[in-house]
């Protein structure tokens, strides 16, 4: 873990917070819930948004989707997956048989199963805290 001494705009003291976590070996539908070391509170933004990100290896994608003092609830999504959709068109006297085969790369996986085994995944969250 790296905990570094910073100053926010307008003056006050926080700390940035570095940390690798490997996560559950069963994960909880909803995501898990992960407590930050070293701060007590997450820090927001002007807007209100908590200044918290979570990274992982192996193709999988974090959403914090909840944030209470410096605990926090991480979605977590699988690898992106190409699906593909096929579209018969019309057919009859004035058509000719048509098909269409199209293939979409979505941008964000579907949340892991629930029970997945994920302790084998490493976690990096970067945090503001105080």
């Amino acid at each position: 873990m790296i905990v570094i001494p910073i100053t926010l705009e307008g003056g006050a003291r926080a700390k940035l917070v570095i940390e690798k976590f490997s996560g559950p070996s069963s994960y909880p539908s909803g995501g898990f819930e992960h407590v930050v070391p070293g701060i007590q509170n997450i820090v927001r933004d002007a807007s209100g948004k908590p200044m918290v990100m979570v990274i992982a290896n192996g193709g999988y994608m974090c959403d914090v989707v909840s944030v209470s003092g410096a605990k926090i609830k991480i979605l977590v999504r699988g690898k992106p997956v190409s699906v593909v959709h096929a579209a018969c068109g019309a057919t009859g006297a004035a058509y000719a048989s048509a098909t269409t085969l199209a293939t979409v790369n979505r941008d964000e996986g579907q949340e892991v199963d629930n029970g997945t085994d994920l302790s084998g995944v490493e976690f990096i969250v970067v945090a503001v805290g105080e």
